[in-house]
């Protein structure tokens, strides 16, 4: 039995991915617009700010984490040096920390 899939879907990935991120813009346009509206400039800056540091940070910690696991974790598969529980646990530990830094940026903690 084969299952039907929407119009869209089976068209080639190629359009079908360029339409979603068409669609996922115009989402972002009219909800950019609704807030611009509803906030006003103050707030709009407060919403900026808001959004600016959490994601700056994990964008800084996410690069160097998922460098440093991907090096270690390839050292690992040639070397007697490193074990995948050492990798494994430092990456957790990172990850911890960087959540902990995100939760006090949320609650508006200076660090």
């Amino acid at each position: 039995m084969k299952i039907a899939m929407p119009k869209l879907l089976s068209a080639s990935p190629w359009l079908s991915s360029a339409a979603i991120n068409v669609l996922i813009g115009g989402i972002g346009l009219i909800t950019g617009m609704l807030l611009a509206r509803t906030l006003g400039p103050t707030g709009r800056g407060v919403l900026a700010e808001s959004l600016l540091w959490p994601g700056f940070v994990l964008i800084l910690g996410s690069i160097v984490n998922l460098q440093t696991g991907a090096y270690f974790w390839t050292k690992a598969k040639s070397s007697d040096d490193f074990s995948y529980h050492t990798v494994l646990g430092t990456n957790l530990l990172l990850s911890a920390l960087l959540t902990v830094v995100l939760v006090f940026i949320g609650l508006g903690v200076n660090i």
